[in-house]
């Protein structure tokens, strides 16, 4: 039997103390084979393989339906068993929970597409069923805290939309429906802020108007949020540093105004990124942008910029840097513990189970956000233990707790996953 063990009951954060966004460069990327030239292509960083997966897009002469995976290195076409049809202007976004990409829409032509396609790693699934009308120009963003794939606008058939629909792997449903809304809309960007459990859009047109205002959906409402940044424009590209907690804007057009600004939004303010005697990619538009999660690195492709089509490849990357440990004032802290388990929480937050004290083995769930650490209840719990290993899914969007060290020592071997806040 193992005697119990005094705890401490502080909390600590680890700060990336000189990963101020100047510190962020852009390089450009050398590989030996590439795709084609491109604009209106779209681009998704696919979490499981450590892939960013582009499909389609046009040289203003020809419309591609060729899909390619970018490793950080190198780019390699595939050969998928079914695929899409020719096509620019639609959107991908990555579903962690399901391990899918998932395109919607785009035109080709006088063709509008209003049709669902899911990408695995090997080919391409048509998934046939009804939702939002044929458009183009429209955005994707997958939100990891609800486990919903989100649309915004579009242009649908010359007319644009105002539209909020989700995409939850099995049915679109159409959202939003009432309340304020962004202005109808195309050539804006998305992107999911899982820091905040926000999707964040910015800019587009609606034909005759050219917007830079910042709106955030919550999964239940729309707000928009009053702040100064990047002049109004359409075609720029946005993507979630989910290092630095930063939705990273790139590019964009208004009329003859075309854009190679980069800026930074950390939810409350826009934060402008210099490149003065910097390398940086050219000015353009509908370009396509994702993030890296795995190397940490925002990824650009392609783009026009009078009537200059782009195949280049950008990676915006950071430097390491020296981490320090500040001490957080919390509330609700739990008992002294030590041997606990704790891991960081897909929509933001950490998770710690079990520990031991003097008062012996603990089985409690606790859930630290926004520095308040709060109890967890659920219907199963795992059994008291010390020395467990606790890790975040990303591609599940869960918790695993496995192993560990009952109260009487015994070695356990169980496996149990924490997911919208209840232990299975």
């Amino acid at each position: 039997m193992f005697a119990p063990r005094t705890g401490i009951g502080i909390t600590f954060t680890l700060v990336l103390s000189a990963l101020n966004a100047q510190s962020w460069t852009w390089t450009q990327a050398a590989p030996s084979t590439a795709p084609a030239p491109r604009s209106a292509t779209a681009l998704a960083f696919d979490t499981l393989r450590g892939r960013a997966v582009l499909f389609g897009g046009t040289n203003l002469a020809t419309n591609f339906a060729d899909t390619w995976e970018w490793n950080g290195t190198a780019w390699a076409p595939t050969a998928p068993a079914s695929s899409p049809s020719p096509r620019n202007g639609h959107a991908l976004a990555y579903d962690s929970n399901r391990q899918r990409t998932v395109l919607f829409g785009g035109t080709s032509g006088a063709a509008f597409y209003g049709d669902t396609w899911e990408w695995n790693g090997i080919t391409w699934q048509s998934i046939p069923i009804s939702g939002p009308s044929a458009r183009f120009g429209h955005a994707l963003s997958f939100d990891s805290a609800r486990n919903r794939t989100v649309l915004f606008g579009g242009n649908a058939a010359g007319n644009a939309s105002n539209q909020t629909w989700e995409w939850n792997g099995t049915a679109w449903t159409q959202t939003a429906t009432t309340g304020t809304v962004p202005t109808a809309r195309s050539g804006h960007a998305l992107a999911f802020d899982s820091g905040r459990s926000r999707a964040v859009l910015f800019g587009g047109n609606n034909g005759t108007t050219v917007y830079s205002d910042v709106w955030e959906w919550s999964g239940n409402a729309w707000t928009t949020i009053a702040a100064s940044g990047p002049t109004a424009r359409q075609g720029h590209a946005l993507a979630y540093d989910s290092q630095r907690q930063r939705i990273v804007l790139f590019g964009g057009v208004n009329g003859t105004v075309i854009q190679a600004d980069t800026w930074e939004w950390d939810g409350a303010a826009w934060a402008a990124v210099s490149t003065s005697g910097a390398a940086a990619p050219n000015a353009r538009s509908a370009h396509a942008m994702t993030f890296d999660t795995l190397r940490a690195r925002t990824v650009v492709f392609g783009g026009v910029s009078a009537g200059t089509i782009f195949g280049d490849t950008w990676e915006r990357i950071g430097p390491t840097v020296p981490m320090t440990a500040t001490q957080a004032t919390t509330t609700g802290t739990p008992t002294p513990l030590t041997g606990h388990s704790l891991a960081p929480l897909p929509g933001g937050g950490h998770l710690l189970f079990g520990g031991t004290n003097n008062a012996g083995t603990s089985g409690n769930t606790f859930v630290l956000a926004n520095n308040a650490w709060t109890p967890s209840s659920s219907i199963l719990n795992p059994l008291a233990r010390t020395d467990a290993a606790l890790e975040l899914d990303s591609t599940r969007n869960a918790c695993v707790l496995f192993g560990g060290r009952s109260a009487l020592g015994t070695a356990l071997a169980d496996t149990w996953t924490f997911a919208n806040g209840q232990w299975t």
